[in-house]
Protein backbone atom coordinates (compact mmCIF):
# COMPACT_ATOMS: atom_id res chain seq x y z
CA UNK A 1 0.00 0.00 0.00
CA UNK A 2 1.28 3.11 -1.36
CA UNK A 3 2.29 5.84 1.25
CA UNK A 4 0.65 9.22 0.82
CA UNK A 5 3.01 11.87 0.03
CA UNK A 6 2.72 15.05 2.30
CA UNK A 7 4.52 18.80 0.89
CA UNK A 8 5.34 21.05 3.25
CA UNK A 9 5.81 24.31 2.25
CA UNK A 10 7.82 27.02 4.25
CA UNK A 11 5.91 30.40 3.98
CA UNK A 12 8.64 33.28 4.11
CA UNK A 13 9.32 35.34 6.85
CA UNK A 14 7.46 38.56 7.13
CA UNK A 15 8.89 41.39 9.45
CA UNK A 16 5.53 42.37 11.37
CA UNK A 17 7.07 45.07 13.47
CA UNK A 18 5.90 48.98 13.11
CA UNK A 19 9.22 50.49 12.23
CA UNK A 20 10.04 48.20 9.26
CA UNK A 21 6.64 48.21 7.45
CA UNK A 22 6.75 52.08 7.85
CA UNK A 23 9.95 52.23 6.61
CA UNK A 24 8.60 50.00 3.29
CA UNK A 25 5.92 52.01 2.37
CA UNK A 26 7.81 55.06 2.68
CA UNK A 27 10.50 53.86 0.38
CA UNK A 28 7.43 52.57 -2.15
CA UNK A 29 5.97 56.03 -1.63
CA UNK A 30 9.21 58.00 -2.50
CA UNK A 31 9.35 55.60 -5.88
CA UNK A 32 5.83 55.92 -6.82
CA UNK A 33 6.45 60.07 -6.65
CA UNK A 34 9.60 59.68 -8.56
CA UNK A 35 7.42 57.70 -11.76
CA UNK A 36 5.06 60.52 -11.24
CA UNK A 37 7.65 63.49 -12.13
CA UNK A 38 8.97 61.69 -14.53
CA UNK A 39 5.81 60.68 -16.49
CA UNK A 40 4.56 64.84 -15.66
CA UNK A 41 7.63 65.95 -17.16
CA UNK A 42 7.38 63.88 -20.59
CA UNK A 43 3.62 65.32 -20.59
CA UNK A 44 5.04 68.60 -20.35
CA UNK A 45 7.23 68.26 -22.97
CA UNK A 46 5.14 66.21 -25.68
CA UNK A 47 2.48 69.13 -24.72
CA UNK A 48 4.84 72.12 -25.63
CA UNK A 49 6.15 70.42 -28.79
CA UNK A 50 2.54 69.78 -30.09
CA UNK A 51 1.37 73.02 -29.67
CA UNK A 52 4.15 74.62 -31.01
CA UNK A 53 3.48 72.45 -33.79
CA UNK A 54 0.10 73.08 -33.90
CA UNK A 55 0.98 77.04 -34.09
CA UNK A 56 3.19 76.86 -36.72
CA UNK A 57 0.44 75.84 -39.15
CA UNK A 58 -2.93 77.54 -37.97
CA UNK A 59 -1.44 80.94 -36.61
CA UNK A 60 -1.18 83.67 -38.99
CA UNK A 61 0.05 86.90 -37.82
CA UNK A 62 -1.19 90.14 -39.14
CA UNK A 63 0.56 93.44 -39.09
CA UNK A 64 -2.07 95.87 -37.65
CA UNK A 65 0.15 98.72 -37.96
CA UNK A 66 -0.49 98.82 -41.42
CA UNK A 67 -2.55 102.33 -42.83
CA UNK A 68 -5.22 100.30 -43.87
CA UNK A 69 -6.01 98.49 -40.23
CA UNK A 70 -4.80 101.31 -37.67
CA UNK A 71 -5.52 104.80 -39.24
CA UNK A 72 -9.35 106.78 -40.53
CA UNK A 73 -7.92 107.14 -43.95
CA UNK A 74 -11.67 107.07 -45.39
CA UNK A 75 -13.18 110.82 -46.42
CA UNK A 76 -12.10 113.73 -48.62
CA UNK A 77 -8.62 114.49 -49.07
CA UNK A 78 -7.44 118.29 -51.08
CA UNK A 79 -3.98 120.18 -52.34
CA UNK A 80 -2.53 121.61 -55.03
CA UNK A 81 -0.13 119.68 -56.51
CA UNK A 82 2.65 120.04 -59.04
CA UNK A 83 2.24 120.81 -62.94
CA UNK A 84 4.45 121.10 -65.67
CA UNK A 85 2.35 123.52 -67.82
CA UNK A 86 -0.02 125.05 -65.30
CA UNK A 87 0.42 126.90 -61.85
CA UNK A 88 -0.91 123.60 -60.29
CA UNK A 89 -3.91 120.72 -60.45
CA UNK A 90 -5.89 121.24 -57.97
CA UNK A 91 -7.00 118.46 -56.52
CA UNK A 92 -9.64 116.56 -54.30
CA UNK A 93 -9.86 112.79 -54.07
CA UNK A 94 -12.47 111.09 -52.02
CA UNK A 95 -12.30 107.43 -50.80
CA UNK A 96 -14.98 105.49 -49.12
CA UNK A 97 -14.45 102.50 -46.44
CA UNK A 98 -16.35 100.69 -49.74
CA UNK A 99 -13.63 100.91 -51.61
CA UNK A 100 -14.78 103.85 -54.34
CA UNK A 101 -13.32 107.11 -54.70
CA UNK A 102 -13.73 110.10 -56.48
CA UNK A 103 -11.31 112.42 -57.96
CA UNK A 104 -11.79 115.71 -58.80
CA UNK A 105 -8.84 118.22 -60.83
CA UNK A 106 -8.72 121.88 -62.27
CA UNK A 107 -5.53 122.59 -63.98
CA UNK A 108 -5.38 126.68 -62.44
CA UNK A 109 -4.36 129.21 -64.79
CA UNK A 110 -5.19 127.24 -68.20
CA UNK A 111 -8.97 127.12 -67.39
CA UNK A 112 -12.29 126.67 -64.71
CA UNK A 113 -13.17 123.15 -65.65
CA UNK A 114 -13.37 120.56 -63.30
CA UNK A 115 -12.66 117.14 -64.40
CA UNK A 116 -14.29 114.01 -62.91
CA UNK A 117 -13.27 110.68 -62.94
CA UNK A 118 -14.45 107.80 -60.31
CA UNK A 119 -14.35 104.25 -59.89
CA UNK A 120 -12.82 101.81 -57.12
CA UNK A 121 -9.51 101.22 -55.75
CA UNK A 122 -7.86 98.44 -54.12
CA UNK A 123 -4.84 97.95 -51.24
CA UNK A 124 -1.54 96.99 -52.09
CA UNK A 125 -0.12 93.89 -50.48
CA UNK A 126 1.92 96.10 -47.73
CA UNK A 127 -1.33 98.11 -46.65
CA UNK A 128 0.32 101.35 -46.67
CA UNK A 129 -0.38 102.36 -50.27
CA UNK A 130 -3.67 102.25 -52.28
CA UNK A 131 -4.43 102.28 -56.36
CA UNK A 132 -7.22 103.82 -58.14
CA UNK A 133 -8.58 101.50 -61.14
CA UNK A 134 -9.08 101.83 -64.87
CA UNK A 135 -7.75 105.16 -64.44
CA UNK A 136 -7.49 107.36 -68.23
CA UNK A 137 -3.93 108.79 -66.93
CA UNK A 138 -1.89 110.21 -64.94
CA UNK A 139 -0.50 108.39 -61.29
CA UNK A 140 -3.28 106.47 -59.74
CA UNK A 141 -1.55 105.27 -56.61
CA UNK A 142 -0.77 106.92 -53.31
CA UNK A 143 0.78 106.18 -50.03
CA UNK A 144 -1.40 106.50 -47.01
CA UNK A 145 -0.03 108.07 -44.00
CA UNK A 146 -2.14 109.72 -40.93
CA UNK A 147 -4.79 112.34 -42.73
CA UNK A 148 -2.54 112.39 -45.68
CA UNK A 149 -2.26 110.89 -49.21
CA UNK A 150 0.98 111.10 -50.72
CA UNK A 151 0.92 110.87 -54.64
CA UNK A 152 3.55 108.60 -56.21
CA UNK A 153 5.09 108.05 -59.67
CA UNK A 154 4.20 106.09 -62.63
CA UNK A 155 5.67 103.51 -61.31
CA UNK A 156 4.16 103.09 -58.23
CA UNK A 157 7.86 104.78 -56.21
CA UNK A 158 7.91 107.63 -53.66
CA UNK A 159 8.84 111.45 -55.42
CA UNK A 160 11.69 112.54 -54.68
CA UNK A 161 13.76 115.99 -54.80
CA UNK A 162 12.85 119.18 -53.60
CA UNK A 163 9.64 119.19 -54.74
CA UNK A 164 9.01 115.88 -53.09
CA UNK A 165 6.66 117.73 -50.22
CA UNK A 166 4.20 118.97 -52.24
CA UNK A 167 2.92 115.64 -54.03
CA UNK A 168 0.31 115.28 -51.12
CA UNK A 169 -3.08 115.90 -50.23
CA UNK A 170 -4.91 116.67 -46.65
CA UNK A 171 -7.67 115.27 -45.68
CA UNK A 172 -10.39 117.65 -44.81
CA UNK A 173 -13.43 115.64 -43.87
CA UNK A 174 -14.78 112.43 -42.73
CA UNK A 175 -16.39 109.92 -45.73
CA UNK A 176 -19.79 110.54 -43.79
CA UNK A 177 -19.21 114.65 -44.33
CA UNK A 178 -20.11 116.45 -47.87
CA UNK A 179 -17.33 116.81 -49.73
CA UNK A 180 -16.16 120.41 -48.97
CA UNK A 181 -14.86 120.66 -52.40
CA UNK A 182 -17.53 123.24 -53.42
CA UNK A 183 -16.62 125.42 -51.48
CA UNK A 184 -13.56 125.58 -53.65
CA UNK A 185 -15.39 124.73 -56.73
CA UNK A 186 -17.76 127.87 -56.92
CA UNK A 187 -16.44 131.22 -57.64
CA UNK A 188 -17.83 132.93 -54.35
CA UNK A 189 -20.29 132.94 -51.65
CA UNK A 190 -23.17 135.82 -51.47
CA UNK A 191 -24.32 136.65 -48.22
CA UNK A 192 -28.15 136.10 -47.28
CA UNK A 193 -28.29 135.91 -43.50
CA UNK A 194 -27.16 137.08 -40.34
CA UNK A 195 -29.70 134.93 -37.81
CA UNK A 196 -28.44 137.59 -34.63
CA UNK A 197 -27.93 140.95 -36.21
CA UNK A 198 -31.11 142.16 -36.06
CA UNK A 199 -30.04 145.41 -36.30
CA UNK A 200 -28.58 145.07 -39.48
CA UNK A 201 -31.95 145.61 -42.10
CA UNK A 202 -29.64 142.97 -44.53
CA UNK A 203 -33.07 143.11 -46.93
CA UNK A 204 -32.85 146.22 -48.08
CA UNK A 205 -29.15 146.54 -49.63
CA UNK A 206 -28.98 145.37 -53.31
CA UNK A 207 -27.13 142.29 -54.00
CA UNK A 208 -24.04 143.70 -55.21
CA UNK A 209 -23.76 145.37 -52.12
CA UNK A 210 -23.89 142.65 -49.72
CA UNK A 211 -20.59 140.82 -48.37
CA UNK A 212 -19.58 137.76 -50.36
CA UNK A 213 -16.46 135.83 -49.79
CA UNK A 214 -14.26 133.10 -52.30
CA UNK A 215 -12.04 130.36 -51.03
CA UNK A 216 -9.03 130.36 -52.53
CA UNK A 217 -7.25 126.66 -51.81
CA UNK A 218 -3.85 127.57 -53.90
CA UNK A 219 -2.88 130.15 -51.68
CA UNK A 220 -5.09 128.75 -48.35
CA UNK A 221 -7.15 132.36 -48.28
CA UNK A 222 -10.22 133.86 -48.60
CA UNK A 223 -11.14 136.82 -50.63
CA UNK A 224 -13.94 139.13 -50.53
CA UNK A 225 -16.21 142.16 -50.13
CA UNK A 226 -17.18 143.25 -46.70
CA UNK A 227 -19.72 145.35 -47.54
CA UNK A 228 -17.74 148.41 -47.32
CA UNK A 229 -14.20 147.39 -47.81
CA UNK A 230 -12.45 144.80 -49.70
CA UNK A 231 -10.98 141.70 -47.26
CA UNK A 232 -8.30 138.77 -47.28
CA UNK A 233 -8.05 136.18 -44.62
CA UNK A 234 -6.58 133.02 -43.97
CA UNK A 235 -8.55 129.82 -43.18
CA UNK A 236 -8.27 126.33 -41.67
CA UNK A 237 -10.08 123.46 -42.92
CA UNK A 238 -10.02 119.67 -41.37
CA UNK A 239 -12.50 116.54 -40.64
CA UNK A 240 -15.81 116.93 -38.80
CA UNK A 241 -16.61 120.14 -40.85
CA UNK A 242 -14.31 122.14 -38.85
CA UNK A 243 -13.12 125.81 -40.91
CA UNK A 244 -12.17 128.72 -38.76
CA UNK A 245 -10.91 131.82 -40.17
CA UNK A 246 -7.28 133.62 -39.66
CA UNK A 247 -7.04 137.11 -38.85
CA UNK A 248 -8.90 139.36 -41.57
CA UNK A 249 -7.44 142.21 -43.20
CA UNK A 250 -9.51 145.06 -44.87
CA UNK A 251 -9.29 148.12 -46.74
CA UNK A 252 -10.00 151.24 -44.54
CA UNK A 253 -13.04 153.23 -46.21
CA UNK A 254 -15.66 154.61 -44.28
CA UNK A 255 -19.17 154.29 -45.26
CA UNK A 256 -22.18 155.60 -43.84
CA UNK A 257 -23.57 152.53 -42.24
CA UNK A 258 -21.20 150.06 -41.27
CA UNK A 259 -23.27 147.80 -39.42
CA UNK A 260 -23.62 145.44 -42.07
CA UNK A 261 -20.00 144.68 -42.27
CA UNK A 262 -19.05 144.56 -38.79
CA UNK A 263 -21.48 142.00 -38.32
CA UNK A 264 -20.49 140.13 -41.31
CA UNK A 265 -16.74 140.34 -39.85
CA UNK A 266 -17.80 139.20 -36.56
CA UNK A 267 -19.56 136.26 -37.93
CA UNK A 268 -16.44 135.15 -39.60
CA UNK A 269 -14.02 135.18 -36.21
CA UNK A 270 -16.50 133.89 -34.63
CA UNK A 271 -16.52 130.47 -37.24
CA UNK A 272 -15.43 127.10 -35.65
CA UNK A 273 -17.54 124.89 -38.27
CA UNK A 274 -20.04 124.83 -41.14
CA UNK A 275 -22.42 123.08 -43.19
CA UNK A 276 -23.05 122.83 -47.01
CA UNK A 277 -25.81 121.44 -48.73
CA UNK A 278 -27.44 122.00 -51.85
CA UNK A 279 -29.01 125.42 -50.03
CA UNK A 280 -26.12 126.58 -49.89
CA UNK A 281 -23.00 127.78 -47.19
CA UNK A 282 -23.50 127.81 -43.24
CA UNK A 283 -21.04 129.48 -40.49
CA UNK A 284 -21.59 127.98 -37.28
CA UNK A 285 -20.34 129.00 -33.69
CA UNK A 286 -18.37 126.83 -31.70
CA UNK A 287 -22.01 125.66 -30.14
CA UNK A 288 -23.56 124.83 -33.69
CA UNK A 289 -25.24 127.82 -33.62
CA UNK A 290 -26.23 129.36 -37.18
CA UNK A 291 -23.93 132.55 -37.40
CA UNK A 292 -23.79 133.73 -41.17
CA UNK A 293 -25.92 131.92 -44.20
CA UNK A 294 -24.68 132.20 -47.91
CA UNK A 295 -25.52 131.15 -51.29
CA UNK A 296 -23.42 130.60 -54.14
CA UNK A 297 -22.20 133.71 -56.21
CA UNK A 298 -20.15 134.98 -58.60
CA UNK A 299 -18.43 138.06 -58.52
Amino acid sequence: MAMPMRLFFTAPRIPCDEETFVSRHRHAARQCRGYLFAILIVMITLGAWGCAASGKEEISVVDKHTSRISLDWDGTYAGILPCANCEGIETFLTLSVEGTFVLRTRYLGKDDQMFTEQGSFVWEDNGNVIRLQDMAHGPDRYHVAENLLFQLDLQGEAITGNLADLYSLRRIAAEKAPSPHDLFTVQGWRLVELPDAHDVPLLEYPLDERPWIQFELQHERVLGFAGCNRLVAGFFISPGAILRFGPTATTKMRCPDMRMETAFLDALAATQAYQLNTSGLTLLDVAGRPLARLEKHVP
